[in-house]
């Protein structure tokens, strides 16, 4: 996502120079999120642009197109007396986020589309390509219009498109380690998928539909 709450903060990234990461001030309840200058976080040395935010942990992922960044640390308080961020460090120049509509935020780590299809970076900080038995449908379909995380099952499920918007979704149990497909046949396409109350929602191009 562009937008990501994390360690009492909201994060965004940049709409004028997508190398530039906000994070707000220590959010206060009933307030408004503040933003000041002197937080802001760049990515100096990437010829890409930012894609996606994630956390991870006490980390903040940082995507770009071929690679990924973190910052760690609480970053200052209100008085900027104490604390700090430290970063961005460079995870991996090899692989990077695509579409940010396409990460989610599990226990095993977080995934995302890549060039190379459905990838995985753990909390170790390794990056895997955990969608290599759906890379021929990954690839057919190109496109993520949405993606959510099913906790009570253990799933990460992606809803993918092709340029003629034939949609499929995908899931995968990253507690078994197993993909499966669903076929998305309807005269009105699927335009969002979400999780609502441990349900399916579907949004279709004028009705919602929900399923357990």
């Amino acid at each position: 996502a562009d937008l990501l709450v994390h360690q009492g903060r909201v994060w965004l990234l940049s709409a004028e120079d997508r190398r530039e990461v906000w994070p707000s001030r220590l959010l206060v309840p009933g307030e408004a999120p503040a933003f000041v200058s002197e937080l802001v976080q760049r990515l100096p040395d990437s010829p890409t642009e930012g894609t996606a935010l994630a956390a991870l942990d006490d980390k903040t992922i940082l995507f770009c197109e071929d690679r990924i960044y973190y910052l760690s640390g609480d970053g200052p308080d209100d008085t900027g007396q104490t604390g700090r961020f430290t970063g961005p460090y460079l995870v991996t120049a090899q692989q990077g986020c695509i579409d940010a509509r396409s990460v989610v935020q599990t226990p095993e780590g977080v995934f995302f589309l890549s060039s190379s299809g459905i990838s995985k970076l753990d909390r170790s900080l390794t990056v895997a390509d955990v969608g290599e038995p759906v890379k021929t449908t990954v690839d057919a379909y190109g496109t993520c219009l949405a993606s959510y995380h099913d906790p009570a099952r253990s799933r990460a499920s992606w809803l993918m498109a092709t340029v003629d918007d034939d949609t499929i979704i995908l899931i995968y149990d990253y507690l078994h380690g197993l993909w499966s497909l669903v076929s998305t046949e309807a005269t009105n396409r699927l335009r969002a998928m979400t999780l609502w109350q441990g349900r399916t929602v579907v949004g279709f191009s004028n009705s919602f539909e929900g399923e357990t």
